[in-house]
């Protein structure tokens, strides 16, 4: 084959080669736009979207769970005794109102209980708790006195007018009537010395349920410093036993005359007693029942044990108001009565609060 012919060759079948390639390439376009990932315009959506971050969880607590426990290292306040006698009688000596000791007698008193509370804002929370006390006893003096009952004694007959003879004529017959002597019947008094014994036992109990707010300083430390305060109700439960017996001793009556001021004193002697007044043992137990008010303000520090458990300790101011009031009979026929009135303690306090998420 001589040249000019493979030349000729060559130049027909690069011709050949070049209509294919026409023909082919827009259908090799078309097969690369539709079934092959897209270079432009659909690339978007042909790639996977990459999320947003989720919003972190908030973990601060909401609610709280506490227990706590106070000691009472100083109170103040009045209980009252009162001693009235029987009707007609007046009673001395027997020393009950003075027995009855205040509320500063019965001060380091311990007290327990527990709270539910919540957090209104990281620094301010709510609770409500509830205190819970043993029974304290009310010092009511000594169980063996000696008083003296005041009574009516026998009555005297007083000549108020003395009597006028008549006038008589010589023939023995009535010229002026005469007249009686007048008189008028006094009472003596009676002054009856009595041994009486004396058994009693006053307790009672006051239990407090308080809504409060606290407001929490936070810082970097682990020390968290608090204020807070309150108000609620109190309960009072106050029960009186006594077993009461009295003896009449001595008898002395006394008489003054109205007519010249003139008095008589008539001792009977020791150990002789003269128309002893009507005595009965008592042996009763009564029980008081009454609501208060009660008011308190706190200050104190809060220590991070773990996460989720703090430890509290601090001071507490509690007023209650007291209302409650048992009377008793005695063996004289008087009565007793106990009158518990307001209160004031001031408590150190420790607890456990645990939070709720």
């Amino acid at each position: 084959m001589t040249i000019a012919t493979c030349t000729k060759t060559f130049g027909f079948l690069s011709g050949v080669a070049l209509v294919a390639l026409s023909a082919v390439a827009p259908a090799v376009a078309g097969d690369f736009n539709g079934s092959a990932p897209r270079l432009k315009g659909s690339y978007g959506h042909r790639v996977a979207h990459v999320p947003a971050p989720a919003p972190v969880p908030d973990y601060e607590p909401q609610y709280y769970l506490g227990l706590h426990g106070s000691f009472a290292f100083h109170s103040s306040g009045d209980i009252e005794g009162i001693e009235t006698g029987p009707s007609g009688t007046s009673i001395a000596n027997s020393g009950f109102a003075d027995s009855v000791q205040d509320h500063g007698d019965t001060s380091n008193l311990v007290s327990g209980g527990f709270s539910i509370g919540r957090y209104v804002s990281r620094n301010v929370r709510g609770e409500v708790s509830f205190d819970f006390r043993p029974r304290k006893s009310v010092a009511t003096g000594s169980s063996e006195y000696q008083t003296t009952v005041i009574a009516e004694g026998p009555a005297e007959t007083v000549i108020i007018s003395p009597a006028i003879p008549p006038i008589l004529d010589s023939a023995g017959n009535v010229v002026v009537p005469g007249q009686q002597a007048i008189t008028q019947d006094y009472a003596s008094v009676d002054s009856h010395v009595m041994d009486v014994s004396r058994q009693e036992q006053a307790k009672f109990t006051f239990q407090t349920g308080m809504v409060n707010a606290y407001y929490d300083f936070h810082n970097r430390s682990r020390f968290t410093p608090f204020i807070g305060a309150g108000a609620g109700l109190v309960l009072y439960n106050f029960q009186r036993t006594v077993s009461e017996t009295s003896e009449c001793r001595d008898t002395t009556n006394t008489f003054t005359n109205p007519t010249d001021g003139s008095v008589r004193v008539t001792d009977y002697g020791n150990n002789v007693c003269v128309r002893p007044p009507v005595v009965d043992d008592i042996q009763e137990t009564r029980q008081g029942i009454a609501w208060g008010y009660a008011l308190n303000v706190m200050a104190g520090v809060s220590v991070d044990l773990t996460e989720s458990v703090k430890f509290d300790m601090g001071y507490r101011f509690l007023y209650t108001s007291g209302n409650v009031s048992v009377g008793l009979p005695t063996a004289l026929g008087g009565t007793t009565a106990i009158d518990i009135k307001d209160r004031v303690d001031n408590e150190v306090r420790v607890g456990l609060r645990w939070d709720i998420h």
